[in-house]
């Protein structure tokens, strides 16, 4: 993951892969026949919490959503992840998997954050609209900490209190 995050998906190879994990070339190709398929196996095999989100009854969603979060900048292999993934934005693999974190975050917000469809509190229906722009917002908030955290030269992970109530906020589901 290492060589990844510091060379990038095009430029690194298989001959630094080798000498960073300690094996000869020959034992990498025998388990990888390719570049692509050791950034592909490398990719499959990382799960970050975000993409494991379960909703507890007894906390508020926002605030699950944002330990999730907080969960995968906080683990130095996940935080690696985040930031192989934000340095390779552009490669078709890195947005693939970028995609697919997005998709598990959107429907998470979807199902439980957003007033209207059964959101917290009981909160009264907002027109589509709103609904849409508040998300976009929401998914912006949680994009712009994910790569402001994963790049930091800190290790910084914000508090998860502060992002639920922000994430609310956006949302339009504080509590009154």
């Amino acid at each position: 993951m290492r060589v990844l995050v510091e060379r990038g998906i095009r430029d690194m190879t298989l001959e630094e892969v080798s000498s960073a994990a300690g094996l000869t070339r020959g034992a990498i190709y025998w388990h990888f026949v390719s570049k692509e398929r050791l950034v592909e196996e490398t990719l499959a095999a990382t799960r970050l919490p975000l993409e494991a989100l379960q909703w507890l009854t007894e906390e508020d969603p926002c605030l699950t959503l944002a330990r999730a979060l907080g969960d995968s900048l906080s683990a130095e292999p996940s935080r690696r992840f985040c930031q192989m993934l934000v340095l390779n934005a552009g490669d078709p693999m890195a947005r693939t998997r970028g995609a697919r974190i997005h998709r598990a975050v959107t429907r998470f917000m979807m199902r439980h954050c957003m007033p209207g469809d059964g959101g917290p509190g009981g909160v009264t229906a907002v027109p589509r609209r709103r609904r849409q722009s508040r998300l976009r917002l929401g998914q912006a908030l949680l994009l712009g900490l994910l790569v402001q955290c994963s790049l930091s030269r800190q290790g910084g992970v914000p508090d998860p209190a502060k992002v639920a109530a922000a994430l609310q906020k956006l949302l339009g589901t504080e509590p009154t």
